[in-house]
């Protein structure tokens, strides 16, 4: 075990030598401490604010993704009504078309008919100018005037 005079010459040497520490090295200990207190808080702050900046940067990109998102939908649908305005455009000149076709289409089957018109009532005229002649030159009887309308009649029908 200890004996007392061992123990009290421990205790005034570790009393003389933390006196000496104290002197001569306890103020730039403290400082050290204080100077890791410091840098250590000085960091923390600084990570602190780099978050907060982070956290900015984040709600700000986050702001500008939604607007181009709108942008893009806005864009989508401007397109889709252009492309329906242009679908109706086109629809109505196709329908245009068509009935300037049907119209052109209608003259000309009426001019067709009309010239046709015009030369059945040519052929008319001359087959009953051919039946008068016929029927001058030949004495009229009953009998040479229904053969005459039997033979107008079938140059009728062969026209």
């Amino acid at each position: 075990m200890l004996n007392l005079n061992e123990l009290i010459v421990q205790i005034i040497s570790f009393l003389v030598i933390f006196f000496i520490l104290k002197h001569f090295f306890w103020a730039k200990i403290l400082k050290s401490l204080e100077d890791r207190q410091a840098k250590i808080a000085q960091e923390l702050d600084t990570i602190e604010k780099q978050k907060k900046d982070a956290e900015a940067l984040k709600i700000e990109l986050n702001e500008k993704l939604s607007r181009i998102d709108d942008m893009a939908q806005s864009k989508i649908f401007e397109a889709v009504a252009q492309g329906r305005e242009i679908t109706d455009q086109i629809r109505k000149k196709a329908h245009q078309d068509a009935e300037d076709i049907i119209k052109n289409a209608n003259k000309l089957v009426d001019q067709q008919m009309a010239k046709a018109e015009a030369e059945l009532k040519e052929k008319i005229i001359n087959i009953s100018m051919a039946a008068t002649e016929h029927v001058i030159q030949e004495k009229l009887t009953d009998e040479n005037d229904k053969k005459i309308i039997e033979d107008f009649l079938n140059k009728l029908e062969n026209v």
